[in-house]
């Protein structure tokens, strides 16, 4: 009630980006969010995204932190797994701003950030330091994001030892310096071969969204490539190009509200070309306990998290927990290891 009565109009007064690094910086340390109570997951909730055990299928998305400033606070909110980055190998300014847009008539976000990155060489030390920390209980995901497959290797092997798993990016929509090699067959598959041969945890891959059917069937095709390397899990978000004169670019990645019900097909395209081999992130427009049970009785594994949580502030994990809970019963399930497809409207 207060975010939502105080805080959220206070902050939404602000600029967009303003506002998201002052929640940053409000999360880069536990203690006053630890205070708040947060209380353990239900039992009920308990699931797994390919090899990882996670207390609750909710995650973040990456975009939000994306150079490990935040966990101390992330980690107390109640999210199941928390994805940082992109991280990238060398640091980069990202797109000119402005670079992010509200439309919050549909709780949802336009941006083109470009992927802005501290680079490998300060962001991995503040992961290695979190990853020793006792209060380190959230399974870490680490996107990242590299122009080519020694370089994506190279920084696989580095940053694997601090995560729980690694995300591969094949491309962000906004890098306008990305030829888009790696959605390609050949290139992902050079990537996805030599990753298998060394990898020590588990492996996911985010593939670019699409925007015509020729782009549908490639994200496919590279999704049934990730499931025959036995990746952990494959997210294909339902993002779309947007364009606008408020923007750096003149268009913006589309994220929120809007987006859920493509979201929600991308997850029913991927269950069907990988057939159970892998996980599915489901990612874009994902904000209340009712959406995150819809993509998983559409063969979601779990739900990546971003624009709710500007809309619906840092109650949302355990709202949408509590949510998901009453589906549970609605639907007369004891788990959410029970969700099928039989039970999607």
């Amino acid at each position: 009630m207060f975010y939502d009565h105080v805080l959220r109009p206070l902050l939404f007064q602000c600029p967009p980006e303003f506002a998201h690094d002052l929640a940053k910086l409000a999360l880069k340390t536990g203690a006053p969010w630890k205070l708040l109570g947060a209380k353990a997951a239900s039992p009920r909730l308990q699931s797994r995204l390919g090899a990882l055990r996670i207390a609750n299928p909710i995650g973040l998305s990456a975009g939000f932190d994306k150079n490990a400033e935040a966990l101390a606070g992330l980690s107390q909110l109640g999210f199941g797994y928390l994805t940082i980055g992109s991280m990238l190998p060398t640091p980069r300014s990202g797109n000119p701003k402005p670079r992010l847009l509200r439309l919050p008539e549909q709780e949802s976000l336009l941006n083109c950030y470009g992927l802005p990155s501290d680079g490998l060489e300060r962001s991995l030390p503040r992961l290695a330091r979190w990853s020793r920390s006792a209060a380190n209980t959230t399974p870490i995901i680490a996107n990242i994001d590299c122009p080519d497959v020694d370089t994506y290797l190279r920084v696989l092997a580095k940053v694997e030892p601090f995560v729980a798993g690694v995300e591969i990016g094949t491309q962000c929509p906004n890098n306008q310096d990305d030829n888009g090699e790696f959605n390609t067959r050949d290139a992902l598959e050079k990537v996805l071969a030599q990753a298998a041969q060394f990898r020590r945890k588990p492996l996911f891959v985010k593939l670019l969204p699409y925007g015509n059917e020729a782009e549908r069937q490639n994200r496919l095709e590279l999704a049934e490539l990730a499931a025959h390397y036995q990746v952990d899990g494959i997210c294909l978000p339902g993002t779309w190009r947007v364009p606008t004169e408020q923007l750096s670019l003149g268009y913006g990645q589309a994220s929120g509200r809007m987006v859920f019900e493509k979201t929600l097909e991308t997850v029913k395209d991927l269950a069907t070309v990988t057939r159970g081999k892998i996980a599915i992130k489901a990612n874009g427009g994902i904000s209340t306990g009712e959406e995150v049970f819809r993509v998983l009785a559409a063969g979601a594994s779990s739900a990546d998290i971003l624009a709710g949580f500007i809309y619906r502030g840092w109650g949302l994990p355990r709202k949408a927990q509590a949510e998901l809970l009453a589906q549970l019963d609605a639907h007369h399930l004891h788990s959410v290891t029970e969700i099928g497809p039989h039970l999607l409207n």
